[in-house]
């Protein structure tokens, strides 16, 4: 049996910072890389570069002057009042964040990297239908959060990978929620499938992802 409760005691203690600090679903996802530790600092400051000014100031309330994020705190402050965007392993401060390709076209580099062969193989696979899948390719279109979640675990995503696509969907994981708590756990820890994530969160008593 795979033993949820420390992960679950850290989502708690991420809620309760939520609760009393006042600070939003980005600002959890900062404060969940800290709590878990393991990441290094090039995690910390790829989510640094995506925040805008207004989180970046709510985080320097929060942490005030704690020498592990201060400093980059400053540093995407510096690089907002500046109008440019800080790109991680790029040419240096002052790199022109690129613009991001449209979901569509972030799905379909993730499923020829991971090893499908087409868009169909990927639908089936994840047992979605053909007209659901469609609907992607539209520059407008919006993705629930389970498919997200769906696409996620059906491209086998290892942890920063996962965090990366959510993001890319609109998403982030919900220290507050129970089945993403287990979902984000197994990731992190299990050389999983789909087929085993659903088996675990059936025995959690959580919906299936799969919409059957």
């Amino acid at each position: 049996m795979i033993d949820f409760g420390l992960y679950c005691r850290i989502a708690e203690y991420i809620d309760k910072l939520r609760e009393f600090s006042g600070l939003g679903d980005d600002a959890e996802l900062f404060i969940q890389y800290l709590v878990e530790k393991d990441e290094g600092e090039r995690a910390v400051r790829e989510f640094i570069c995506g925040c805008d000014r207004r989180t970046v100031l709510q985080l320097m309330d929060y942490f005030g002057p704690d020498p592990k994020v201060s400093g980059l705190l400053k540093g995407r402050l510096k690089e907002l009042d500046g109008g440019t965007e800080l790109v991680v392993g790029g040419e240096g401060p002052g790199s022109i964040r690129p613009e991001e390709p449209s979901f569509y076209q972030y799905l379909c580099q993730m499923i020829e990297r991971h090893g499908f062969s087409s868009e169909a193989e990927f639908y089936k696979h994840i047992s979605m239908s053909r007209q659901t899948f469609a609907k992607l390719r539209s520059p407008d279109a919006s993705i629930s959060r389970n498919h997200a979640l769906l696409m996620t675990v059906g491209l086998r995503l290892n942890y920063q990978e996962a965090i990366e696509f959510m993001r890319h969907a609109g998403y982030v994981f919900r220290g507050s929620d129970k089945r993403e708590c287990i979902i984000l756990y197994v990731i992190r820890n299990v050389n999983y499938t789909l087929s085993l994530m659903e088996e675990i969160l059936c025995s959690f008593n959580q919906r299936p992802l799969v919409d059957y």
